[in-house]
């Protein structure tokens, strides 16, 4: 499947296009509004903590964040048709992306503010179970930042990969069944099902550069410093890996269903 992913890109240089303005588009906004870093430098004036231009600060990160909420979910909803057109007839156009937006964008804005909704759930629960290990590290003595950091970083990669195989199929589903957003819920749940530890795996595989980074940049990255040749290396890797990785959720989507109406399977299906 990873290598009709690769074969799929190959022959629609318009997923990389595409992915590529986007990109592009992000870190603009970023270096536009975004402070270089979250260190007292960024609210501190003449020694003093200034309070209008903390407001100011807050401001802008809440407008870059408001704008990519936004671009992403017109991104969304066109390049996830570019991808289903490409996965479906081997060949996809410009015209698709138009296309998708008006197809399925209400649909993916629904997606994505459950997805919003789980993620706000989850991070309050993650909170909460780092209580347990903030006090270990203080019993034990041990108060190393990066010691700390290490310890909830693994703890909170390992819950949110374990259950991410069940939703990760979410959009491809949508997108490739044409369905309702419960209904493709449940349809990519099934499929993450059958194809858990391949999907933990990739996705694994894909957190991977990002984590390495934080630990071995913990200094910077603790700040928030984002004018780094460090954090635009690792954007660079982490962005080639995400397209090739949402390419590849599609593939495995659309293979596993094309084995369910094959005539082999409904054969065997008749039989039982």
């Amino acid at each position: 499947m990873l290598k009709k992913s690769f074969q799929i890109i190959k022959s629609n240089p318009v997923i990389i296009l595409f992915y590529a303005a986007y990109l592009a588009i992000t870190v603009m906004i970023l270096l536009m509004l975004y402070p270089k870093s979250f260190g007292p430098e960024t609210y501190i004036r003449e020694g003093m903590f200034d309070f209008s231009l903390y407001m100011i600060v807050m401001g802008k990160i809440l407008l870059a964040g408001f704008l990519m909420f936004v671009i992403g979910l017109f991104y969304l909803s066109g390049y996830g048709n570019v991808i289903r057109v490409a996965v479906v007839t081997g060949k996809a156009s410009a015209s698709s992306f138009l296309a998708g937006i008006k197809h399925f964008f209400v649909r993916v804005l629904l997606c994505v503010l459950l997805i919003v909704a789980i993620v706000i759930v989850g991070s309050v629960l993650l909170g909460l179970i780092s209580i347990p290990f903030t006090i270990l590290v203080v019993m034990s003595g041990n108060s190393s930042p990066m010691v700390f950091m290490i310890i909830v970083m693994v703890v909170t990669f390992l819950i949110v990969l374990i259950p991410t195989p069940f939703v990760i199929l979410w959009l491809p589903a949508l997108f490739l069944e044409d369905t309702k957003v419960i209904q493709s819920l449940k349809l990519g749940a099934k499929v993450g099902k059958k194809n858990y530890w391949r999907l933990m795996f990739a996705t694994a595989l894909l957190c991977f550069p990002q984590f390495i980074y934080m630990i071995l940049n913990y200094d910077i990255a603790s700040t928030g410093t984002i004018l780094s040749p460090g954090y635009f290396i690792i954007l660079v890797v982490m962005a080639i890996l995400s397209m090739i990785y949402y390419v590849y959720l599609f593939v495995l989507f659309h293979e596993d269903r094309l084995k369910l109406t094959s005539p082999d399977q409904q054969t065997l299906d008749s039989d039982h």
